[in-house]
């Protein structure tokens, strides 16, 4: 009797021996399955960049999870992007390189350019029926304009003489020029249009943007890396060629667009 239970018996402790490890090789799996997490520091500049949205966030997003990468996005003032990347714990940045220009960090970093625009003035039609019209930008300087702190034109509209009056975000700048506080205020078109849409989505017709671009300015959108996380540059440059290629990234511009309404300037990025 002995001889035929013995076995039973050792079967019984080794299986429940084996049933105790399951919930750490459970667990160990599900470690490895997990998505590594890239931090990525950004600016709330609808509808181009946000923590949850935004054209530019979403492209970076998608270029990532494509690759099985999640993303965690943070927002912070323009003036710290730089740290962040340099000094920080950011893997990455959503902005602009101009932003960095004259700080002393270009050769900490390296960038991909994933969108352009151009800075424009914003106005009410009321006071600029026949729009705004200028030779040189110094005839501006005799307007009251407004702007963003840090923001990359600050040099551009100094050196002609306008000082603008800065504020946090587009959301101040469309309440003050509503207000008449101030005369305009300058934007890229998303951002300038966005912040309007959002604020007074019922008079947006009271509002206007100036056609041309501010000295035939066009700034870039670009994902910052600093030269430490080169790695990452080309995990996200291979998703952002997925994304043209599977045409994931004509369709995040017509987004936020519209079909058909892409500029031409953005063209190239998409082919």
């Amino acid at each position: 009797m002995n001889k035929l239970f013995s076995p039973m018996i050792v079967f019984l402790i080794n299986l429940t021996a084996f049933s105790s490890l399951i919930p750490s090789v459970a667990l160990s799996f599900d470690a490895e399955v997990a998505h590594p997490s890239i931090n990525i520091a950004t600016i709330d500049y609808p509808p181009l960049m946000g923590e949850k949205e935004g054209l530019m966030t979403e492209i970076v997003r998608e270029a990532f999870l494509i690759q099985d990468y999640h993303v965690n996005f943070t927002l912070m003032p323009m003036a710290r992007i730089a740290w962040s990347i340099t000094e920080g714990d950011s893997d990455a940045a959503i902005g602009s390189i101009h932003w960095l220009r004259g700080k002393q960090v270009l050769e900490q970093v390296s960038y991909k350019t994933i969108y352009y625009t151009g800075m424009h003035f914003f106005y009410r039609k009321q006071q600029f029926p026949d729009g705004i019209n200028y030779h040189n930008l110094s005839e501006i300087n005799k307007y009251k304009v407004g702007y963003i702190r840090s923001g990359s034109m600050l040099k551009v509209l100094n050196d002609a003489g306008i000082k603008p009056q800065l504020v946090k975000d587009l959301a101040t700048n469309s309440r003050k020029l509503k207000t008449q506080r101030i005369d305009m205020f300058v934007a890229t078109e998303l951002g300038g249009w966005g912040a309007i849409k959002k604020k007074y989505p019922d008079t947006v017709n009271e509002f206007a943007m100036m056609p041309k671009p501010i000295l035939d300015i066009l700034g870039s959108g670009d994902v910052i890396f600093p030269v430490k996380h080169g790695h990452l540059q080309d995990i996200f440059e291979r998703g952002l060629l997925q994304l043209k290629n599977n045409g994931s990234y004509r369709q995040l511009l017509e987004k936020y667009y519209g079909k058909g309404n892409i500029p031409t300037y953005l063209m190239p990025l998409i082919l």
